[in-house]
């Protein structure tokens, strides 16, 4: 979800003009960005479940879930932006015991980004809510 909001950026800031040039950038499918890119259609009740769902997924301990709330969060696609919860869910995708190499440089990615937009009650806050969390 996060991917097909960041990707709809990218094209109507004119960054890419098609979604062939997005596929090659990602060395990807093209067919796949078409397809992805469908899900910025949703409507904005539907945008809110998938995050709930992710969070739920979360909450089973699934780190990709992680990564993929706290994108929602991050960018505001589609839900209010919550840069504290955003970086909290980055922070414990990063960190997990099953996140591969990849999801762990894009959880750091993000993680850098979050802590320069924040204060330093807004990182104390986000870390404070990642070492208090548990699975369900």
């Amino acid at each position: 979800m996060g991917r097909a909001f960041r990707w709809r950026r990218l094209l109507d800031t004119g960054a890419y003009t098609t979604i062939e040039e997005i596929a090659t950038a990602e060395s990807i499918n093209p067919s796949y960005v078409g397809r992805v890119q469908c899900m910025t259609l949703l409507a904005p009740d539907l945008v809110e479940v998938a995050l709930e769902l992710f969070i739920l997924a979360a909450g089973m301990d699934f780190p990709e879930a992680m990564l993929a709330a706290g994108a929602m969060l991050q960018s505001g696609d589609g839900v209010a932006v919550d840069h504290v919860e955003a970086l909290k869910w980055h922070l414990l995708a990063a960190g997990h015991h099953d996140s591969d190499a990849e999801l762990r440089a894009l959880a750091r990615g993000a993680i850098s980004l979050l802590d320069g937009k924040l204060s330093p009650e807004g990182r104390a806050e986000a870390r404070a809510r990642a070492a208090a969390w548990t699975p369900d």
